[in-house]
């Protein structure tokens, strides 16, 4: 629950508007019958569902619904009143990142951590949907504010499972990009892949089965280089 926990902290404290704020990022239609304080409760109800849920296993079918319900019920506030939009950028944030929609993610996200600093989860959510959009340099920046804001080797392990599973899912990608007759694209996705490896590898060293892979990796795209440079960590 610690996400939520520093989400509504932050409610509790933060002004109730921000008329200097945007709404270019919902779309979503006004619907009368509630007014926007109880759809953004309703919001907050069905993240906290959501959280309980996700500590539960074999839930993930239902927390892919109240998460839709909850994306709607924060759209639906900001609709009514622009004002919420502050308040329910983290919200909003973590909705899209748990959706996949990584765009919609470091969008949301972004406005999160400029509402919240101190909150290392949503620098670490952003930092991945920076990373799984390809974009190197904002991801490295928010991973390190994340680690600086709370540097503790579950955090830090946590980080860098989710860095693994992009890389080789941008590998694997790759492969698949070739084998479809698309060998450009197909080997910036192998590139990209590794890259994130390193990353993680470089948060922690003594992961000898992200060495291992990098090194796998490298040796099926003919990367001698990174092959030397790994290779001794598997010894």
């Amino acid at each position: 629950m610690r996400w939520l926990l520093l989400i509504v902290c932050l409610l509790l404290i933060a002004p109730a508007c921000n008329p200097d704020k945007k709404t270019t990022k919902t779309t979503a239609p006004a619907t009368s019958g509630k007014t926007a304080a109880a759809w953004f409760q309703e919001g907050i109800s069905l993240a906290q569902q959501i959280e309980a849920l996700g500590e539960v296993e074999g839930q993930a079918y239902q927390i892919d619904l109240l998460n839709d319900q909850a994306l709607y019920a924060f759209n639906q506030a900001i609709s009514l009143d622009p004002t919420y939009e502050s308040r329910a950028s983290g919200f909003l944030g973590h909705a899209y990142f748990l959706k996949g929609d990584h765009q919609a993610a470091a969008l949301w996200l972004q406005a999160g951590v400029e509402e919240d600093p101190g909150n290392y989860l949503l620098y670490r959510e952003l930092g991945l949907s920076h990373m799984n959009v390809g974009q190197i340099e904002p991801a490295k920046k928010a991973l390190a504010q994340s680690i600086g804001l709370n540097d503790t080797e579950n955090h830090r392990q946590n980080i860098i499972q989710e860095l693994y599973k992009i890389g080789q899912k941008s590998f694997e990608f790759g492969q698949e990009y070739i084998g479809r007759g698309y060998p450009k694209k197909g080997a910036d996705y192998q590139t990209y892949g590794i890259v994130v490896l390193q990353l993680a590898f470089d948060l922690d060293d003594s992961e000898t089965y992200i060495a291992e892979q990098i090194v796998s990796y490298a040796e099926l795209i003919g990367d001698e280089e990174k092959v030397k440079i790994y290779q001794p960590y598997l010894k």
